[in-house]
């Protein structure tokens, strides 16, 4: 691509007179950069490194030293909205699905991405990290889906929107707060790992794919998973214990969970932790700043369920396993 092309595309000023007249890719991963690269730096840091591996080009929206005069240093006012004019130009040539679709659905299709009769390229909210994945696509036989509406508007204006619908099912059991089985379609499904809650969301991601799908790879969805616990906060199998521990950083998430397992789990005791300065009147929470004071209750307050809100079941996992955090029993309830 011609130098000339991308000072166009992307509204930028060539800031000196280089040798090097056209770039072999584009990149704005420093670690796969090649020489003769054009690299978009998202970090002002890593342009010295990227000249140094080779660039031919630089795109950057603040100011620095123009340090090898044969390469193009191309300024723009804001590098993100140079990406996003980059990724609306490379799918402007192409005729291709594009939704848009909630971020549960979307952590359904990751699961099931090998499962779609065509090939799908699943954007999230990093535009940087979009690029790579939008030069892959191949016309006719992908399927573009994104959770954040900003960027899918931004980067393919005729995107379709996976809208949610009702589904009726039958033979309907909750085994527990995480586990159901259920009739749909003319098939049963025996206690799979899904929590009522996003039973109609799954669903919906069933009749979009068009398929019957292997549920056991349902075991790899972190959204609702709890994390049990014994009196000594020792991590044990699921259901091993009358504990767990969820949690989620997504605040929409949280609200919707935390409302399903005050609705549904009456006949034990679940308690809320949120970040200090966390507000929601219709939410009783204990608050906390630090890793200190979620560890510190973990020890200290008695509860069957808790939710801490702003830490996903990853971060839990970690906190659980550093060794303070064993030094006393939870209260017996």
């Amino acid at each position: 691509m011609q130098i000339t092309s991308i000072i166009e595309l992307l509204d930028g000023e060539l800031m000196n007179s280089p040798s090097i007249s056209f770039i072999y890719d584009i990149k704005s991963d420093i670690k796969k950069l090649h020489e003769g690269d054009l690299f978009i730096a998202r970090e002002m840091h890593e342009i010295d490194e990227a000249v140094a591996s080779g660039a031919f080009a630089v795109v950057y929206d603040n100011d620095h030293e123009i340090t090898d005069d044969e390469i193009a240093w191309i300024k723009v006012d804001d590098v993100k909205n140079a990406a996003l004019k980059l990724c609306r130009y490379l799918l402007s040539t192409l005729d291709i699905e594009a939704y848009y679709i909630d971020k549960t659905i979307f952590g359904f299709a990751s699961i099931y991405k090998n499962d779609f009769d065509k090939d799908v390229i699943l954007l999230g909210s990093s535009i940087f990290d979009n690029i790579s994945l939008i030069k892959s696509i191949e016309e006719k036989s992908s399927c573009l889906l994104c959770y954040d509406r900003d960027i899918i508007k931004a980067v393919y204006p005729d995107f379709k929107e996976l809208s949610e619908s009702e589904h009726v099912v039958q033979n309907l059991t909750a085994h527990s707060l995480f586990e159901i089985s259920f009739s749909h379609k003319e098939r049963f499904y025996n206690r799979i790992k899904l929590p009522l809650l996003y039973l109609n969301d799954f669903l919906t991601f069933t009749d979009f794919i068009g398929k019957h799908i292997d549920t056991a790879k349902l075991k790899v969805w972190d959204v609702f998973k709890p994390v049990f616990v014994d009196r000594f906060l020792n991590i044990l199998e699921n259901g091993k214990s009358g504990r767990f521990i969820l949690g989620s950083k997504d605040e929409d998430r949280a609200q919707r969970e935390i409302a399903y397992l005050k609705k549904e789990f009456k006949y034990g005791k679940s308690v809320i932790l949120a970040p200090y300065g966390y507000e929601n009147k219709d939410i009783e929470v204990i608050s906390y700043k630090n890793d200190e004071d979620i560890k510190n209750s973990l020890k200290t307050i008695g509860y069957n369920g808790i939710y801490i809100i702003g830490k996903e079941v990853d971060c839990i996992k970690m906190l659980l396993n550093s060794n303070d955090t064993k030094s006393l029993l939870i209260p017996e309830q």
